[in-house]
This record gives structure tokens, C-alpha cells and sequence, in this order.
């Protein structure tokens, strides 16, 4: 008889972008594969039609209120009594620890969770947030400290603030660089012709680092410099540091940035583009640095944890201070001045993601995790 993988997750196209090639590998290794997820019928289409098991649920991601989530708990709970997984596989860290009380009270016999930064809760210093750090800290320990659970992070930092925070042994964890890119969808181009094309490509989110890419995009348009920034993707209700659509159009009109929303393709607009910019003020291990290396594109990003990690300093990348715009600005304006430089910073990234981040790596070592055995 198979063993019973659940999958649980926030977002079911969060799944299909980084987590599609996992799901797929175990079904191929004989695992009997569910996906539990917030309702989102066109995405539950598409795995239903891979091979997947998806229960969609008839709880809002957006709902963030304590209420939505004890109802997350319960149907966590409800689901596991009733499908008996072998090993629930938990996805981000919001996830992992609602999900991960509800699977232990169902005595899952193995627990995995997947940290893929550590976000807003641990990067806000507001009072309140500090507070919730120190309330929820108890659910932490109870769903995250136990043998029975197996934490993967995807930077060593975010791995020592919750061995220290959540009771996490060391002996629990693994770390995972990312989530791996495809190397032939997101294969090596030329550069385009100029102007020079600037792209942060994310959630439209102050910690991002969006603000400080449109002060960067201002100074270098005040000094001269003929280029072009574009911001890629959209608003997050759901977050507290989601940016306004009004603001983003305002830039937008002032001709600061081009705000072209949600991209479907990708790898396109990566190689429509001649540097990689994310401010960012702390990640897991940010995919989209590990595509633009891919596809042969140097980046410049905040020396933060997740985002130093996913680059070689001036030589797959330029690394600035966080929250400093006029050093972003700088590093930008040194980059677009220097093709040469660019150019064979762009030919060192893709032989770095061809070394570290090939998706096959990041799948057999998923493959081991879930292999261990049960640990009790």
C-alpha cells in the first residue's frame, strides 16, 4: 500500500510555482498525493489534471483574523483524521504553524515545514508585532519543537532565529538554497538592446524594497540617465506593508516606473530586461534572483539574509545596504554604464544557477526528506 502525502498550503499558485515539480516527483515515487489549499477552482483544475488529490477549502487566504484561522485549524484537523497522511508536507511559515498544531493533535506520524522566510512577523519592530512574537510564541514551540517534525529553511539566519525562538533542534533541520530553477524554461539570452531595462519583479510590498527602487529610479532620472524601471507584479491586501494600487499608479503617471502589474510569462520578461533589482529588506531565499541568474541576468539586492545568499558579490551580483536608496542608485547607475561588466557578471550567474540551483537538486533532496522514515 502507498504511503498518504497532504500537502498543505496557503495559496494553491504558490504551489504550482514553486512546489509543482515536488508533488510531481513523489506522485512518480509512489506516495498517494493531497493538496489542501484554500479554494481556488482554476488552480485546483490544473493539479487535478497533473495527477493530485486537491481539496479546496472554504477558508479566504486573505483571512488573516484569529477566527479564520481556527477554522483553518479545524479543517486541517478534519483532514487528517480523515485521509491518515503518512507525512503532511506544510508550506510557509503561517502555514507550518497553524497546520502544524492541527497535525500533531491528529498525530501525524511525520510533520515536514517549509520556511520560506520569516516575513513580516519577525522583520516588523511595531509594538504589536513584538507583543505577538511573545503570545504566539508557545504554538511555535508546540508545533515546530518535537521529533516527530522536520523543519527545512532556506537561509542559515532564518534557521538560527527559530532554533533559538521556536526550540527547533539542529538535528531537525536541512537547508535548501530556494526552489530551484528550470535551467531550459529559464535558459541563458543575450541582453536586449538599450536603454538599459531595470525589473523588480514581487509582491508590491514596502519590504520589498519598492520604495527605495522608485527613490533610485528618481535620482538616476535627475542625473540623466536614459533607462527604463519596470515594477512587475501586484498589491497584497493581505500583507500590512502592501503598497496602495493608487500610489503605484501616481508613479506610474509621473513616468518614474512602468507598473505593468502581473506577469504570466516569466522567464520573458526577465530577458526583456538587462539587471535584476530587489531591494529587499529580508528573505528565504528569493526564486526570482535564482531565475534572472538563470537566464544569464546579474542583480543588485540588499546584503539581508535569503538575499546574500543567493548571490556571488561582484561577480553574479552587486550587494547594497538595506533602506538606502542613494547606494542602490549608485550600484544601478554603475551597472548600466558598464556593459562589459554586466555582461560577464550575467554569463557568471547562469554557471552559478547551473552549479547550485538546478530544480532536479532541489527535488532528490526533497525526495530523501520524505524518505527518512518515521521518526516517531
Amino acid at each position: 500500500m502507498s504511503q498518504r502525502l497532504l500537502f498543505i498550503v496557503n495559496n494553491l499558485d504558490f504551489f504550482i510555482s514553486h512546489r509543482l515539480e515536488i508533488g510531481l516527483a513523489a506522485i512518480a515515487n509512489g506516495w498517494q498525493v493531497k493538496i489542501l489549499g484554500p479554494a481556488n477552482t482554476k488552480a485546483a483544475d490544473i493539479l487535478s489534471d497533473k495527477g493530485f488529490d486537491v481539496q479546496q477549502l472554504d477558508v479566504a487566504k486573505e483571512d488573516h483574523s484569529l477566527l479564520g484561522q481556527w477554522r483553518f485549524l479545524q479543517a486541517v484537523y478534519r483532514t487528517c483524521r480523515q485521509f491518515r497522511p503518512d507525512l503532511c508536507h506544510m508550506i510557509t511559515l503561517k502555514t507550518f504553524l497553524v497546520a502544524g498544531v492541527a497535525a500533531r493533535l491528529a498525530r501525524v506520524p511525520r510533520r515536514v515545514g517549509s520556511v520560506s522566510g520569516l516575513g513580516f512577523f519577525f522583520i516588523s519592530n511595531e509594538f504589536k508585532t513584538r507583543v505577538s512574537r511573545i503570545l504566539y510564541r508557545p504554538l511555535f514551540h508546540f508545533a515546530m519543537a518535537n521529533q516527530a517534525t522536520e523543519v527545512i529553511f532556506q537561509n542559515d539566519d532564518d534557521r538560527t532565529v527559530l532554533l533559538g525562538y521556536a526550540g527547533v533542534d539542529q538535528g531537525q533541520t536541512h537547508l535548501i538554497p530556494g526552489s530551484g530553477v528550470d535551467l531550459a524554461r529559464f535558459s541563458y539570452q543575450p541582453e536586449p538592446s538599450i536603454p538599459v531595462v531595470f525589473l523588480l519583479i514581487g509582491r508590491m510590498l514596502k519590504d520589498k524594497g519598492v520604495l527605495e527602487f522608485v527613490e533610485a529610479s528618481r535620482i538616476l532620472h535627475e542625473q540623466g540617465l536614459n533607462a527604463r524601471f519596470l515594477l512587475v507584479g501586484n498589491p497584497d491586501k493581505t500583507n500590512p506593508a502592501s503598497l496602495e494600487q493608487a500610489q503605484l499608479e501616481a508613479w506610474h503617471e509621473e513616468g518614474l516606473i512602468e507598473w505593468l502589474g502581473y506577469c504570466e510569462d516569466i522567464p520573458a520578461i526577465i530577458t526583456s530586461a538587462h539587471i535584476l533589482v530587489l531591494p529587499s529588506y529580508r528573505e528565504g531565499f528569493p526564486r526570482v534572483l535564482i531565475e534572472a541568474a538563470a537566464s544569464g541576468r546579474p542583480s543588485i539586492t540588499t546584503d539581508v539574509p535569503g538575499c546574500r545568499d543567493a548571490i556571488i558579490p561582484d561577480q553574479t551580483g552587486l550587494l547594497v545596504p538595506v533602506c538606502n536608496s542613494k547606494a542602490l542608485a549608485k550600484a544601478m547607475g554603475y551597472l548600466a554604464e558598464d556593459k562589459p561588466v554586466r555582461v560577464e557578471m550575467g554569463m557568471k550567474a547562469r554557471q552559478l544557477a547551473e552549479k547550485k540551483y538546478a530544480i532536479e537538486s532541489v527535488v532528490s533532496t526533497h525526495m530523501k526528506i520524505y524518505n527518512l522514515g518515521n521518526k516517531g
